[in-house]
């Protein structure tokens, strides 16, 4: 409500950090009910670690207590707008639960529960990726958005919000992609290197799902809170009947296309709402961006699968097409990340001025 991103980033740090001190050691001592316990813990440690920084930030600024809270009358209009949110996210969280176990049962039914476990780094990799970088985007879109007036802030929020994911998501697929092999086989074991086939078109798949998130995020934020239930119940029934359909015919490749095909559809319904509705125009330099990501992975592949040893062009391939990336960068852009590796290096003893 403050906009203190850099609390809240620090805030997931510690959550992140003391989570995996103690899921390690429950999962690796008591197994599955050490992971069940790892669950709790993690929401227990997220609630006291942001109650800490809120009661040490602003709890003493304005002299609110527990007691205070208790105490406090009900607002009416408070509760009918909390009523609104509440009844939307119960109703879309419960859904969500539904599709999930829906389309993990059509998996495990034609293609057997070995499946979902030989698919699991693809979406371990995909999932600890965009559990940093969506959340970041969206408290920044949704804190921003909620204080716009007009169509031309809106715009311009989105814009910046689409930017920001497009370049945090060139790492992602320019490395991952050409590495890997290398990845799976050093992080989980070589047993699961089978699934490395379906790795760069999941991870296309994820561009247009964080794509779709940052438009999404204008949604309830303006406003539309209704309509942005409607469409993700219906991109969530997508989910299900595309894995339904595609998992019977195609088998692994299936389950690969339900993390595509819906957030690639959505993208384009959501761009195409808010292009209607906010005035949403894209600015030609995001489209370059955004353009270049996509091309530069379908390179990547088109290398990886055309030519005999294309998997060695792209060990230089991957990390050239990052390079040069640089130059795609505004002028402002290309000083802040100067200035940001300057300070990081100097911090580390490196002295570059």
């Amino acid at each position: 409500a403050f906009k203190d991103i850099k609390t809240i980033a620090k805030a997931r740090v510690w959550i992140v950090l003391i989570n995996l001190l103690h899921a390690l050691p429950l999962i690796y001592f008591f197994t599955l009910e050490g992971a069940v316990a790892s669950v709790f813990l993690s929401h227990l440690v997220g609630l006291l670690i942001n109650f800490y920084y809120a009661k040490k930030l602003y709890f003493k600024r304005f002299d609110i207590s527990i007691v205070n809270i208790i105490k406090a009358k009900l607002v009416p209009e408070f509760i009918k707008e909390l009523v609104k949110f509440s009844g939307f996210g119960i109703s879309i969280g419960l859904y969500v639960i539904i599709s999930e176990f829906v389309c993990r049962a059509i998996v495990v039914s034609y293609l057997g529960i070995d499946a979902i476990g030989l698919y699991s780094p693809i979406i371990m990799w995909s999932s600890l990726f965009t559990g940093f970088l969506v959340p970041a985007l969206l408290t920044y879109l949704y804190s921003s958005l909620c204080q716009s007036k007009t169509n031309l802030e809106i715009s311009n929020l989105l814009n910046d919000g689409l930017r920001l994911a497009s370049f945090g998501l060139l790492p992602l697929l320019f490395m991952a992609i050409p590495y890997r092999e290398l990845i799976i086989s050093v992080f989980y074991s070589a047993e699961f290197i089978a699934v490395e086939k379906y790795l760069p078109f999941h991870f296309i798949g994820v561009v247009f799902q964080v794509w779709f998130s940052v438009l999404a995020s204008s949604m309830s934020s303006t406003g539309r809170i209704k309509q942005h239930g409607y469409l993700y119940f219906i991109f969530l029934t997508l989910d299900m009947v595309v894995t339904y359909y595609c998992v019977s015919q195609f088998g692994l490749y299936g389950w690969m296309l339900k993390h595509m095909v819906s957030p690639f559809v959505f993208y384009f319904v959501y761009f195409f709402y808010c292009k209607k509705n906010m005035g949403l125009n894209l600015a030609a330099e995001n489209i370059l961006v955004m353009a270049y990501l996509l091309l530069g992975a379908l390179l990547l592949v088109l290398v990886d699968r055309v030519f005999m040893l294309g998997y060695f062009v792209n060990y230089l391939l991957g990390p050239g097409l990052l390079i040069i990336a640089y130059w795609l960068l505004k002028s402002i852009e290309k000083k802040a990340l100067t200035s940001k590796v300057t300070g990081v290096l100097n911090k580390l003893g490196i002295n570059v001025g």
